[in-house]
Formats: C-alpha cells, sequence, structure tokens
C-alpha cells in the first residue's frame, strides 16, 4: 500500500496537508457508520482532472486559456452522464457564470451569475 498519509501544513474544509502536496484521498465517517471518500486525480499541470465519490465521479475539462470549463459528473456504477457544470468567462478572464444542467428530468439544474466592481467579485 503507498504511503499516503496527511501532513499538516495547509487546511481546506477541515483537511490539511503539505506546503506543495497534493491532496489524494479524503474519508469521511457518516452517521450511519459508513465509510465515505473522495479520490483525486491530475493533469500533468497540477490542475485537478477526476475526482472519484462513492457512487459518481467528476471529469474536470479545462479551455486553453486553462479556466475550467465544464464538470462532468458520471454515475459510477453505469457510466450514464447526471450532470454537466459550464463555466463561461468574460473577456478578462472572470467568470461571469456557471450553469449546471442536469440529465434527469426530475432534477432541475440551476445557473449562478458572478457581477464584478471594480475587478472585485461582488456578487
Amino acid at each position: 500500500m503507498e504511503n499516503d498519509y496527511v501532513i499538516h501544513g495547509y487546511r481546506v474544509q477541515n483537511i490539511s496537508y503539505a506546503k506543495g502536496s497534493k491532496l489524494k484521498r479524503v474519508y469521511r465517517a457518516s452517521k450511519d457508520d459508513k465509510i465515505l471518500y473522495a479520490g483525486y486525480e491530475y493533469d500533468e499541470s497540477g490542475r485537478i482532472s477526476r475526482i472519484d465519490y462513492d457512487v459518481n465521479y467528476e471529469v474536470y475539462l479545462y479551455n486553453v486559456k486553462e479556466q475550467l470549463e465544464k464538470v462532468l459528473t458520471y454515475n459510477k456504477n453505469t457510466s450514464d452522464l447526471i450532470s454537466t457544470l459550464v463555466c463561461t468567462y468574460d473577456i478578462e478572464g472572470n467568470k461571469i457564470n456557471d450553469q449546471m444542467i442536469s440529465e434527469n428530468k426530475q432534477m432541475p439544474g440551476h445557473y449562478i451569475l458572478y457581477e464584478y466592481s471594480d475587478g472585485k467579485l461582488t456578487k
């Protein structure tokens, strides 16, 4: 088994890890004593390329400007596409919206708009 333990140094969402390292796996106990985890994979540029969860996985796609363009969520058992998050940016590279498109007709998608003032995110 590889040595993938956590060394404290940085904290992201209550997860500590060493400076300069990459998060590989997060374990969390649930109310019903199940162990849940998220496993992280990175591309050659050091960006997250995939996150595996217990029942699904996400694939991260980037545009030529190295901005996150899409996050595709798939069912782990069937490989069916569950949803697509599409990120849009303005000419300065500021994110202007996220659109979640659900493949499940009972689960509505959603849309998030971002606004800037003097180059700072305001909404």
